[in-house]
């Protein structure tokens, strides 16, 4: 840890102080064991949304949280977690914050083009044009070509556009099983 700590920057050193260290370890020792090393494989750099995330694999007494799953074109690599969490989060979808989903109430993810007649649902930027599709805040959207209506077993479904669709949509099914 203090290796990892001297590559830090003030602003995470100052954030990173050794009272959130110890409730942090606290937590993850109580669910998954003692840390005993790094999981086989380095560190892997990946952006969700306009976040950049690095997964690292870790070991635990519990197991590896670092088993990686290829996507089929080797472009994204995730972490199987077992400390998951049991729900999707939109952002921008509510002016006050994310829309949650729980993973048991998805009942499916249907892709939606966003050429031809579909074209003029790229200028959807936020909300519902037509009481069914419900479009979280995006406005990079008219640049995409891909939209993810969520199916949740009611008249109004989420509907996303994330930059990588397919891996999106392979994640959301995976984990609704």
């Amino acid at each position: 840890m203090d290796e990892a700590r001297r590559s830090f920057n003030a602003e995470v050193l100052e954030a990173f102080t050794d009272e959130v260290r110890a409730n942090g370890l606290a937590t993850v020792t109580g669910l998954v064991g003692a840390f005993e090393g790094f999981g086989e494989g380095g560190p892997f750099v990946h952006r969700v949304g306009d976040h950049t995330v690095v997964d690292i694999p870790l070991r635990y007494e519990a197991g590896d949280i670092g088993d990686a799953d290829e996507h089929e074109h080797g472009r994204l690599r995730r972490w199987r977690n077992p400390l998951r969490r049991s729900r999707a989060h939109i952002r921008r979808y509510y002016p006050w914050g994310p829309k949650q989903i729980r993973y048991t109430s998805i009942r499916g993810v249907e892709t939606l083009l966003l050429t031809g007649p579909n074209r003029v649902r790229k200028w959807r930027i936020w909300g519902s044009g037509d009481f069914i599709h419900w479009w979280n805040l995006d406005p990079r959207r008219p640049k995409k070509n891909v939209a993810l209506v969520i199916d949740v077993g009611r008249r109004v479904r989420p509907t996303i556009t994330p930059d990588d669709p397919t891996a999106v949509a392979g994640i959301l099914t995976e984990m609704t099983r």
